[in-house]
C-alpha cells in the first residue's frame, strides 16, 4: 500500500469537524457538515485507491448518511458523532495494519429518533415565504460551499444561478456578496427558490444539497388544482418534526409550516384576515422565541376579536415533551382541544383528527349555509 499519510490526515480532519459540531451547538453547523461530507467523500475514494475496498464501502455508507444530514433529511445528533468516531477508529486500525479483511463493510447509522440535535433550520427570511407560495409551487433551498476570494463578478455569475432559473424562480441569496466578503473562510451560501417541479425531478440536476422546505397541496387526477378538504397549520421549532407531521397529514388537506410561535401566530392572523382560515393547528408548547401557550393565546384572541366563538374556532392540538400537569391544565384553560406528550405519535394525531372530521364537515356546511 502506498504512503497512507494523506488518509490519516483526512481522518483527523473528520474528527476535528465532529468535535467542532459537538463543542458549539449554537453556531451555524452548515460549513462543518459540508466539510464532513467532503472528508468522507475523499476518504471513500482514497481508501479505494489504496486497495482498502471494504473500508471504502463502509465510508460509502457514511457518505450517504452525511449527505442526508446536509440535505436536511436527518438531524446531526450526538449518536451520529459516536457512530462516525467508531468508524474512524476502525479505519485507522486498518491503515495501521495495511489491510481491511476483517472490517464490516456496512456503516451502522444511528436509529431514527425525535432527538432535535442539529437540523438544517429555516431562517426567519425563509419562513416569511411559506405562506406566500403560489398554488402548485414547491419551496427549495440549495446550499453551496463557496471558497473565499471570489470576485464579485465570479460570485454573481456562478453557474448555479442559471441552473436555478432554468427550473424555477430565484427568491433570495444569503449571504450576499457584501456579507460573503466579510467571512474569514469557506462560506455556505443559501439559494432560496420556488419551482413547480418535484424534488425527485430536480434531485439529479444539483450536486449540492437540495432541501425541500414546503410542498404544494395535492392535485386531482386530472392535473387541475383541487381545493384542499382542510387547512392545517403545523407550528414547531424542530424542522424535522414539523416536516414529518405535515407530510403525514397531507391526505387530509393543505399543511402550512411555521417554525416558531411568533411566525405561526402571524401566519394564522394573515390567513384568517385573507379569508383562508385554518381548520386545525398542531402546536408545539416549548419554542424559544414564543412558546405554545402565548401562540395559542394569540390565536384565540384574534378569533375573539373577529367574532369567532365556541365551536366555530379552529381546533388546536398541543404537543410537548413536558408532562407537567400544570402546563396541561394551562393549555386547556387557553382552550386547546387535545394535548400530546412527546415522543410525538403522528398516528395518534391522525386518529384524533379523524375523530373530528364529521364535526369539521358539519361545521363547514353550517358556515356555508350562513354565508348563503
Amino acid at each position: 500500500m502506498e504512503d497512507p499519510s494523506h488518509l490519516y490526515e483526512l481522518l483527523e480532519t473528520l474528527e476535528a469537524g465532529i468535535l467542532s459540531l459537538e463543542k458549539d451547538r449554537s453556531a451555524d453547523p452548515s460549513v462543518a457538515i459540508h466539510r464532513l461530507f467532503q472528508s468522507a467523500h475523499n476518504l471513500k475514494s482514497g481508501l479505494a485507491m489504496a486497495g482498502l475496498h471494504r473500508a471504502s464501502r463502509r465510508f460509502h455508507g457514511l457518505e450517504d448518511g452525511l449527505d442526508d444530514i446536509r440535505r436536511g433529511r436527518t438531524p446531526w445528533t450526538s449518536a451520529w458523532a459516536d457512530a462516525v468516531f467508531d468508524t474512524v477508529d476502525r479505519i485507522r486500525e486498518c491503515l495501521d495494519r495495511g489491510a481491511d479483511g476483517n472490517l464490516e463493510t456496512e456503516f451502522q447509522a444511528p436509529s431514527p429518533s425525535l432527538d432535535k440535535g442539529i437540523a438544517v433550520a429555516l431562517t426567519p427570511a425563509e419562513r416569511a415565504y411559506l405562506p406566500t407560495l403560489s398554488p402548485g409551487q414547491h419551496l427549495y433551498r440549495i446550499e453551496k460551499l463557496f471558497l473565499p476570494g471570489l470576485t464579485q463578478q465570479e460570485f454573481e455569475d456562478h453557474l448555479i444561478y442559471e441552473d436555478i432559473r432554468d427550473c424555477g424562480s430565484l427568491l433570495s441569496v444569503r449571504p450576499g456578496w457584501d456579507e460573503y466578503t466579510q467571512a474569514s473562510g469557506e462560506t455556505v451560501v443559501r439559494f432560496l427558490f420556488s419551482s413547480p417541479r418535484t424534488a425527485d425531478d430536480l434531485g439529479n440536476l444539483f450536486f449540492d444539497p437540495l432541501i425541500e422546505l414546503a410542498v404544494p397541496t395535492n392535485t386531482d387526477p386530472s392535473g387541475g388544482k383541487a381545493a384542499p378538504r382542510y387547512r392545517l397549520l403545523v407550528v414547531d421549532d424542530d424542522q424535522v418534526i414539523a416536516q414529518l407531521v405535515s407530510r403525514q397529514l397531507e391526505p387530509y388537506g393543505e399543511a402550512v409550516l411555521a417554525t416558531d410561535g411568533a411566525i405561526g401566530a402571524e401566519v394564522f392572523r394573515r390567513e384568517f384576515d385573507a379569508g383562508r382560515t385554518f381548520d386545525a393547528v398542531i402546536l408545539d408548547l416549548e419554542m424559544p422565541e414564543m412558546d405554545g401557550h402565548r401562540t395559542l393565546q394569540a390565536i384565540r384572541d384574534h378569533e375573539e376579536s373577529q367574532g369567532v366563538h365556541g365551536f366555530d374556532r379552529c381546533l388546536v392540538f398541543m404537543n410537548t415533551s413536558n408532562p407537567d400537569l400544570a402546563k396541561v391544565k394551562a393549555s386547556f384553560r387557553l382552550q386547546a382541544d387535545r394535548y400530546f406528550i412527546k415522543p410525538l405519535s403522528v398516528d395518534q394525531i391522525k386518529k384524533d383528527l379523524e375523530d373530528y372530521l364529521p364535526w369539521l364537515e358539519n361545521r363547514r356546511k353550517e358556515q356555508k349555509a350562513r354565508e348563503a
